[in-house]
């Protein structure tokens, strides 16, 4: 019974769209109207979406251009780093890479461990 009235279901939308094909009959203004307004619609989200696209695509090209020089340009020096956890502190002996711009403001800063432990230690 189900599948008889699915069948029918079916039938009578296939006959509702062959009927509306086969139609001379034209569209009303409203319709017309309202179907220019949803592609419109439609074209103006695309772009604004591509437009947007764009812009990040180009704010981080030059914020990774950026970090690109100022990484090209760093000077590695020896110093210490003091860690405080609590009331237990270590000090140990660090690599310092820092770039810095014309005005001296630092650009980029990078620590590492002079004296890494072995793996597994």
């Amino acid at each position: 019974m189900m599948k008889a009235r699915m069948q029918q279901h079916i039938t009578n939308g296939m006959q509702h769209v062959r009927a509306r094909l086969t139609s001379t009959r034209g569209d009303t203004l409203a319709e017309v109207l309202v179907a220019m307004m949803i592609a419109v619609l439609a074209t103006v989200l695309l772009a604004t979406m591509v437009m947007t696209s764009l812009n990040v695509s180009a704010t981080n090209e030059r914020a990774q251009q950026q970090a690109y020089q100022a990484q090209s340009t760093m000077v590695q020096k020896e110093g210490t780093a003091t860690i405080t956890l609590g009331d237990a502190s270590e000090t140990i002996d660090v690599k310092v890479f820092r770039s810095t711009d014309e005005s001296g403001a630092v650009l980029f800063e990078r620590y590492e461990n002079a004296n890494p432990r072995p793996d597994g230690a």
